[in-house]
């Protein structure tokens, strides 16, 4: 991400410690810098050259009743930080970090055929796409093989409604939709 903001501060104990903002693809965050890493963050937002450069963070998550904390631990140029392993973690409900539930990052996205269904508008009702629901969520599994994508053909005007669902299924579902959308 890129540090948008930076502003330091005194803390009761008379230690001076840093907010910086940074943003990124998903939004802003606040992250707090104490005075192991506050000296670097002060030479980026000082230095012009690398103040609009955009880096990796290495940060630590906690969490309480009412708060979110995010603190850093390093900065790395993005240079830098390709030859890292960067690890995430998932907080459990009392908000410390579970080293079994360590994964590496990033993970790769399984990516499924399509099972596409045709269905006529016309012999659609709402008890029928209820029971095609129905059906398509009991059957639904990550470990089946294609993802399901409905398309509903408009006979009177020739348009073809498609949707992609997220539902993931086998081949034999469309065969059983396919009976539920012909039944009377």
């Amino acid at each position: 991400g890129k540090i948008e903001d930076f502003s330091t501060r005194i803390t009761k104990s008379g230690k001076k410690m840093g907010t910086i903002n940074v943003l990124d693809f998903h939004g802003n965050i606040e992250i707090a810098v104490f005075e192991r890493e506050l000296g670097n963050i002060e030479d980026i937002v000082k230095d012009e050259a690398k103040r609009d450069l955009p880096y990796a963070f290495r940060i630590n998550i906690s969490r309480d009743d009412q708060f979110v904390r995010t603190n850093l631990n390093e900065v790395y140029s993005l240079e830098d930080a390709q030859n890292l392993d960067f690890k995430t973690r998932k907080l459990k409900k009392n908000s410390k970090f579970s080293k079994n539930e360590e994964v590496s990052a990033p993970q790769k996205v399984r990516e499924y055929a399509e099972l596409e269904v045709l269905l006529s508008l016309s012999e659609l009702s709402r008890q029928k796409l209820e029971q095609i629901y129905s059906l398509v969520f009991s059957k639904n599994a990550p470990n089946n093989q294609k993802r399901l994508i409905l398309k509903i053909k408009n006979e009177a005007t020739g348009e073809i409604f498609i949707y992609k669902t997220e539902f993931i299924v086998s081949d034999y579902v469309g065969e059983e939709i396919e009976k539920v959308a012909a039944s009377a």
